[in-house]
């Protein structure tokens, strides 16, 4: 039998489709996607959470979707206040405040060399191509007391426990599967 979806941690917030039971469950404080980050890492920060509820994202290989940028005057108006943003200072903030909101403790600790070793090289790569971006660190330490708040709420109601969740950040073979 051939299957025709692969599971997935989760999809891209720019081509994904979502139960809405699914965003109903894992809503924090009635948020779906945490509005603290606005964009980057906001989807990965839904899966995880989705992850921890029992939900299973799926890679569907022979869906379609288009990604639209820069028509209409929405789109427009995104467009031009996203010039204002500071992409790796954002994202430097969210991966760590969604770390500390989703990640079990131990586990992070036990990966922090690694971490440790990843995040050092990204910081001196900031330090001299884009010095404003380390202000995410300043950045997180402003939204430190919000993520564990919000911490207490994601990780009181999850229904699959950290050992389950621990493959899915571990270095993993892709399988070998065709899809037809």
């Amino acid at each position: 039998m051939k299957k025709s979806s692969l599971k997935i941690f989760g999809a891209c917030g720019a081509a994904a489709l979502y139960r809405r039971s699914m965003l109903v469950d894992i809503a924090v404080d009635g948020e779906f996607f945490d509005e603290d980050f606005f964009t980057f890492y906001e989807d990965a920060d839904l899966a995880w959470r989705a992850q921890m509820r029992g939900w299973n994202g799926r890679y569907a290989p022979r869906a379609v979707a288009t990604h639209v940028r820069g028509s209409g005057d929405t789109l427009h108006k995104v467009k031009t206040s996203m010039k204002k943003i500071d992409g790796p200072r954002l994202a430097l903030r969210n991966r760590w405040l969604m770390t500390l909101k989703n990640d079990a403790l131990r586990h992070l600790l036990l990966d922090f060399p690694f971490i440790f070793v990843m995040e050092l090289s990204r910081l001196l790569y900031m330090a001299i191509f884009a010095p404003n971006a380390l202000l995410g660190l300043k950045d997180i330490l402003v939204g430190f007391r919000t993520a564990l708040d919000k911490r207490k709420k994601i990780r009181g109601r999850m229904v699959i426990d950290d050992a389950t969740l621990r493959p899915w950040f571990k270095p993993q073979k892709l399988p070998d599967q065709k899809f037809g």
